[in-house]
């Protein structure tokens, strides 16, 4: 229960750091987008679309490597015995949407808030 624990916490923060850092590093290229006249809920959408993308494919690629390495664990290290339910994979899954969208709400509110104008600063 407790390398659980933290390993979920670990993944919270590797999943919330990552919607983060997505946003702040497009920062100058979204403020382009605002000064060309994109509306705010545009932008807003159009940032929590792509977060949702990338957690879903760093989701996938995940489950599929677990599903790959899980049948080899009794093999390399017979004392752990591994077991992984569907409602632990959906409940992990929710969780990193969750964390992926308030993740990105922080950086976006910010951006919604950017002068346009910023973005021609050097």
């Amino acid at each position: 229960v407790m390398m659980t624990t933290i390993c979920t916490v670990l993944a919270i923060l590797i999943i919330g750091f990552t919607a983060y850092s997505l946003i702040t590093r497009k920062r100058r290229e979204l403020a382009i987008i605002k000064a060309l006249g994109i509306n705010n809920s545009k932008i807003f959408y159009s940032v929590l679309i792509q977060s949702g993308l990338v957690t879903a494919l760093g989701f996938v690629l995940a489950l599929a490597f677990a599903f790959f390495v899980i049948p080899y664990i009794p093999i390399l290290v017979p004392q752990l015995t591994l077991i992984v339910s569907t409602s632990a994979i959906v409940q992990l899954g929710l969780i990193a949407f969750i964390v992926a969208i308030i993740g990105t709400l922080i950086p976006t509110y910010m951006l919604v808030r950017l002068d346009p104008a910023s973005a021609f600063h050097v």
